[in-house]
């Protein structure tokens, strides 16, 4: 079983060195890396060079386009692989991540599975909450067991499905949607009869991020939520999706009354921007 590992990336340079060197470490050593670099300097390749002895098969791409799906899209295009996963530029692999996926895929005969994510340091859940316990992966609990870079998927699903990211969601897409492109991925594949399980006794370590509520933050927080409204949008003939799309805006409301509770003006902001967010998506997406 052989792993293809599709790595995005625009602006970082020494993350995508941890990544590499948490590659180098892996107990498991049947992959290959795709790296899309949507940089327009030599700041990965320079990178790339010095670890090209180190890890078996690197196929590297300079790009002259943005957008994470987009390249998600080419790298899917240079995959040789039975296993494709799509590894942030700011997440580390343990180093026994490889072997544990491909048991469980041998085990469980699943077509796709995903993990929990954790910060490496503290230990704790990073970006989101995540269910505790293994669930299969169904529309109902898709929220809080999928996240990008969590997930791997058997590339003859991907192949045989000609499936693909929706390149107007995602960070760096020339639309206002700058999230949910993985929500829209695996909601497909459900809708194609693919089985997942979720298993949080393995992990991917992505840096736990502190909220500051200044400018910059929320007015990302804003674009993602707009990106996660047009992917209900996009499905909003699935009844299924309703309830989580209405539990998505009262918890944004929440946010905004318990802020306003401890007098946290900058988290008022925050979630009016999100629950603003999340229902604008909703209502400009064309499906």
């Amino acid at each position: 079983m052989k792993f293809s590992l599709i790595l995005c990336t625009l602006g970082r340079d020494k993350e995508v060195e941890d990544f590499l060197s948490s590659l180098c470490d892996q107990i498991y050593k049947n992959y290959e890396l795709i790296v899309v670099d949507q940089n327009e300097d030599d700041r990965v390749k320079n990178i790339i060079d010095r670890y090209k002895n180190k890890i078996n098969k690197i196929k590297y791409f300079r790009v002259n386009f943005k957008g994470l799906s987009r390249g998600r899209n080419f790298g899917l295009l240079h995959v040789e692989g039975d296993i494709v996963a799509f590894p942030d530029d700011d997440c580390k692999y343990p180093n026994n991540i490889l072997l544990e996926v491909k048991n469980r895929f041998e085990r469980d005969k699943v077509d796709f599975l995903s993990c929990i994510s954790l910060d490496e340091v503290s230990g704790l859940e990073s970006n989101g909450r995540w269910r505790k316990n293994k669930t299969p992966i169904s529309k109902s609990t898709l929220f809080g067991t999928c996240i990008s870079y969590t997930i791997f998927v058997k590339a003859e699903c991907i192949k045989e499905n000609k499936m693909s990211f929706d390149e107007r969601l995602g960070v760096g897409a020339n639309t206002p949607f700058q999230s949910a492109e993985e929500t829209d991925f695996i909601y497909r594949l459900l809708q194609l009869g693919c089985k997942g399980i979720y298993y949080p006794e393995i992990c991917i370590y992505h840096p736990l991020k502190i909220i500051e509520y200044d400018e910059r933050t929320i007015e990302r927080a804003y674009y993602y939520a707009m990106g996660l409204g047009a992917f209900f949008r996009k499905h909003v003939n699935d009844i299924e999706l309703l309830p989580e799309f209405c539990r998505l805006l009262i918890r944004a409301g929440g946010g905004i009354l318990y802020s306003i509770l401890k007098m946290n003006w900058g988290g008022v902001k925050f979630y009016c921007k999100i629950l603003n967010g999340r229902w604008k998506g909703f209502i400009t997406f064309k499906p």
